[in-house]
């Protein structure tokens, strides 16, 4: 019981950062947030006892540190996200159990593509997608805690993605020049 208590304490802790992440500009701070939400969601799943989601965040945590070292290069390394790929692959069959966890491995492919892509906006407009197959993962394991955290998280995502992009006069000239600039890398 205690174990359980703990773990929603650490589902806490992840979503915080998690909804803090869909806020912040710069792409490095997002990665930041990224690994303490990551770090937060393994600990809470060991606590669980769904090793499957613990493995996922295990190669979240080498996704997201790989990526931010890929950040410093101006073209796209295909090569991290082959090998991120496989590696989520490889811990899902490693730790399948429930049809769940063959979601999650889904959902973590899905995620790696956006986070891999180096655009803030990219990453936004995947996130809320991206959070449905949690919340179906944390009801199989009963994390109460987990499934209202990330419905939360899943609206915070929202109203940033509105707030951010929706409703701008610039929002076209915008992507305009952004794909500009990466071109011109």
């Amino acid at each position: 019981m205690l174990s359980y208590v703990f773990s929603q304490i650490f589902v806490i802790f992840a979503m915080t950062a998690l909804g803090m992440s869909y806020f912040m500009k710069k792409r490095k701070m997002i990665l930041l947030l990224l690994i303490i939400s990551t770090t937060c969601f393994a600990v809470e799943y060991l606590l669980l006892g769904a090793m499957s989601g613990v493995f996922i965040n295990c190669v979240g945590i080498v996704r997201i540190i790989w990526f931010y070292f890929d950040n410093k290069t101006e073209k796209k390394n295909y090569v991290s996200l082959i090998v991120i790929s496989v590696l989520i692959v490889a811990m899902g069959i490693i730790s399948y159990k429930y049809w769940q966890d063959a979601m999650l491995v889904g959902q973590n492919l899905v995620f790696t593509f956006a986070i891999w892509q180096k655009s803030v906006k990219v990453y936004r407009w995947f996130a809320p997608f991206c959070e449905i197959p949690f919340i179906i993962y944390n009801i199989t394991y009963r994390s109460l805690f987990g499934v209202i955290a990330e419905v939360i998280v899943t609206i915070v995502s929202v109203i940033a993605l509105i707030m951010l992009y929706v409703g701008k006069k610039d929002y076209k000239k915008e992507i305009d020049v952004k794909i500009e600039e990466q071109e011109g890398e």
